[in-house]
């Protein structure tokens, strides 16, 4: 029985974890199409955060359904869903 519970518990923690995904995305400013370095993304809902490359490029581990906090200074602080 005690076995039973363990392989469950370990299979349904391996499902937690296989649920994030890395999200890979890039961004630009609106008018020029530039790269913006710098920006900082944040998951809303696990509070792990990063920020864009110098290419603009950023990586971020999230669950379909979290929304996405994009700020820079001298921007408006945008929320998209994944």
């Amino acid at each position: 029985m005690r076995k039973l519970a363990l392989s469950l518990g370990l299979m349904l923690f391996s499902c937690i974890l296989f649920a994030q995904t890395t999200i890979i995305g890039k961004i630009t400013d609106s008018k020029t199409g530039n790269p913006l370095s710098g920006v900082s993304v944040k998951s809303r809902s696990s509070k792990t955060g990063t920020q864009t490359n110098n290419e603009g490029v950023f990586k971020i581990q999230a669950n379909v359904g979290d929304e996405l906090e994009i700020s820079s200074i001298g921007y408006k602080i945008q929320r998209i869903k994944i």
